[in-house]
């Protein structure tokens, strides 16, 4: 493509040369090509050219998205030779599971999955216009030793091209005038956008009466006068006649008419510099508009096929801003085939003030069969005051059998005078369910029974490595994570570290909350239960039954309550034949410094 000897970035970040620690098995090759462009001189590497190739384990690291440092590779250097690029001490391809590798073009040091980049000012001068040209690529998931990885130029391409009689003999120098020449880019989100980073930039020769520049992706405004060519001693300048918008991957072309030594006519039009931008848009959702359009034909049981891949994901490509909308009619149902994937988008301005559905759950979806992941609510609200709430939950009402992976909510939740039957800041109710690596962030107050990641377990729900920052107020119940509505579902690894608490005397309050199984979990929170004789309240767990399991616990907040109220559990149940072991208490109960002798607030065993 283009042969380059150095490049320069401009970053803030300085990092070495990644060295990869040799191992044993096939270290990975890698070959490589453009996607379609204007120009046949740039669609194939050359000898000596160098990528930087970063890869992520698709079995430790699910979604797949590549992190600032710890990736199964960080920037290996591939150097292209015969046809591949390659490095005999590169990355060692696993053998129990794929990658994915992400690769930067040309080689240098960027700090992780987001970098800035500088194009050069002189794009005329030697070489200057081919380190201007960033490209990446970014493979599938595979577990294959040769690799073929399909680059695209990511920056915005112009093209000035002079006509007319009265061009005369001399040599044109064309320049563009205050465009920005920074960008910020991002591997994972895939976006490449302009920082403030005014300057000049001078064209390079594209051939006869034909000049190109390299800019970042940008917006000239309309009267800008952004084009100066400067020929047989005079200089012309073109003023944008309208906003003219420099996209990501694709070209302009200026095509100018010199008469009488000024320019008298001008015409404009977008060619392909990559592929052409409206074929290669994935199939998806990318705006509010969509979003609607996606959850009225749902609940009205039509075909929802068009928002859907080849694989039946129902992927969402932009942050979407929900606040125009007063209240949100939840998304019915998201089937057991189906994901509904926000590759790690956010919706912001969720609202929430009364529903149409009854009997069935209140959230962004109402009732989840299949598998909710990556996505991100932040900046709403859901008010609920109806006796016919069953479930209340800021990603989904009810979850049955259901995934929920690597969500967020920041949506503030508060219930009144309802008949619900669980309120959670990611789900409401989940009947043996799968909640992984979720965090709430938004405070859920109300008189029911309220937790900040699921309200009720239900037929052995299972909630791993989740972690609630919101205050959680109830009044039957309040916990940090889930309450056990049946006793078989199993909390691990998950951390408390809001404010819990009751209105009600007889509440029960507790950091984590019940399960049948909980395990390694932490809480920092204070936790405030109710002061009746038969409120439970712990730290960790409100109460033990049965063949239950607390072990491995911490509790570091202060746990106040009534008589049964423990640092790790408020109560274990007579009959206890379970398992309680390697807790520990260091927060105080009621005032009274944390150890074993509090840490169960009443032993019946």
């Amino acid at each position: 493509m283009l042969a380059l000897a150095s490049f320069i970035l401009a970053t803030s970040c300085s990092n070495k040369d990644s060295e990869i620690m040799p191992q044993v098995g096939e270290t990975v090759d890698f070959t490589a090509s453009m996607k379609t462009v204007s120009r046949a001189t740039e669609t194939t590497f050359e000898e000596g050219d160098k990528i930087g190739v970063y890869a992520v384990n698709a079995q430790t690291n699910t979604v797949s998205i590549l992190q600032p440092s710890g990736n199964y590779a960080d920037n290996v250097r591939y150097t292209y030779n015969n046809g591949k690029f390659i490095n005999a001490q590169g990355i060692v391809r696993p053998t129990d599971s794929g990658l994915r590798y992400y690769a930067i073009y040309p080689y240098t040091t960027p700090c992780g999955p987001t970098f800035k980049f500088n194009v050069k000012t002189n794009q005329n001068a030697s070489g200057q216009y081919t380190l201007s040209d960033l490209c990446t690529a970014v493979s599938d998931i595979t577990s294959n030793k040769e690799v073929d990885l399909v680059f695209s130029h990511r920056l915005s391409h112009v093209v000035v091209n002079l006509q007319g009689e009265l061009l005369g003999t001399g040599t044109a120098t064309l320049r563009l005038n205050n465009v920005n020449t920074g960008c910020d880019a991002d591997l994972n989100a895939n976006t490449f956008t302009a920082y403030e980073s005014r300057n000049t930039v001078y064209c390079a020769d594209n051939g006869t009466n034909s000049y190109k520049a390299i800019i970042a992706p940008q917006t000239i405004e309309d009267g800008s006068a952004f084009l100066t060519v400067s020929l047989n001693g005079k200089e012309h300048t073109l003023k944008a006649s309208s906003d003219i918008r420099l996209t990501s991957g694709k070209q302009q072309v200026f095509n100018l008419t010199i008469e009488k030594d000024e320019i008298v006519s001008f015409t404009g039009e977008i060619l392909p510099w990559g592929e052409n931008e409206q074929e290669t848009q994935k199939v998806g959702i990318y705006s509010l508009e969509d979003l609607i359009t996606f959850r009225d034909a749902r609940n009205a049981g039509e075909d929802v096929s068009r928002w859907k891949n080849e694989k039946g994901e129902i992927n969402i490509y932009a942050d979407i801003d929900m606040s125009s909308i007063e209240n949100w009619e939840p998304i019915s149902t998201i089937n057991s085939n189906e994901i509904f994937n926000g590759q790690d988008h956010s919706l912001k301005g969720l609202t929430i003030l009364k529903h149409n559905i009854q009997n069935d759950g209140v959230g962004l979806v109402s009732k989840t069969y299949g598998t909710i992941k990556n996505l991100h609510l932040i900046e709403g609200s859901i008010k609920i005051s109806n006796k016919e709430t069953y479930a209340v939950g800021a990603i989904t009402g009810v979850g049955d059998y259901c995934k929920i992976l690597n969500c967020s909510s920041e949506i503030i939740i508060e219930t009144h005078e309802i008949g619900s039957y669980g309120v959670g800041g990611i789900c409401g109710i989940s009947y043996g369910g799968h909640i992984e690596r979720c965090k709430n962030k938004g405070n859920i107050s109300g008189d029911g029974q309220n937790s900040g990641i699921c309200g009720q377990l239900c037929r052995g729900t299972e909630i791993l490595n989740c972690v609630n920052y919101g205050e959680i107020k109830g009044g039957t119940w309040a916990t940090g994570i889930g309450r056990d509505g049946n006793t078989d579902g199993v909390i691990k690894e998950c951390r408390n570290y809001g404010k819990i608490q009751v209105t009600r005397a007889s509440g029960e309050c507790a950091g984590i909350g019940v399960a049948y199984i909980i395990a390694k979990c932490v809480n920092e929170g204070e936790i405030v239960g109710g002061k009746s004789w038969d409120a439970d309240t712990g730290g960790i767990a409100l109460f033990m039954n049965n063949d239950d399991i607390v072990i491995d616990c911490v509790n570091k907040g202060a746990v106040s309550g009534g008589e049964r109220c423990g640092g790790i559990v408020g109560r274990i149940f007579e009959g206890f034949v379970g398992t309680y072991n390697n807790n520990i208490n260091e927060g105080t109960v009621n005032g009274v410094a944390g150890s074993e002798s509090n840490a169960i607030g009443k032993d019946y065993r």
